[in-house]
């Protein structure tokens, strides 16, 4: 058995739930990697993808409906964007950005003052 830490902001858990903190946080993680490394910058905006599947293996205890569900609502609330930026037809992976990069930045301040995490 891995254990795996899990961080969530307090102030997103109360406004949006606490799975779907826990999504934003992850998708802030992987977006901020990507600007790092300048990949996965698309119509101005930097961009990550993961399966439910890849989810669901890293927060085994959120079933793939219940992340389903965090994402659609991130979504519907306007915080997260989708895309379909794959190079197949065939391939229907959802691309995810932040709406607006302030959330983003307060996310990922958040988190470096927390745990002292070099993501930037």
């Amino acid at each position: 058995m891995s254990i795996c830490n899990v961080y969530m902001n307090e102030e997103l858990a109360k406004k949006y739930g606490i799975n779907s903190a826990i999504i934003l946080q992850n998708f802030a993680f992987w977006i901020t990697l990507n600007k790092k490394n300048n990949s996965n910058y698309i119509d101005g905006k930097f961009w990550s993808f993961q399966t439910l599947k890849k989810l669901t293996d890293k927060f085994p205890f959120l079933t793939q409906n219940k992340i389903r569900y965090a994402i659609d609502k991130l979504v519907f609330e306007g915080i997260l964007i989708k895309g379909n930026f794959n190079k197949t037809k065939y391939d229907r992976t959802v691309w995810y950005a932040f709406n607006d990069d302030t959330m983003l930045s307060t996310i990922i301040g958040d988190i470096t003052k927390n745990s002292q995490m070099d993501v930037g």
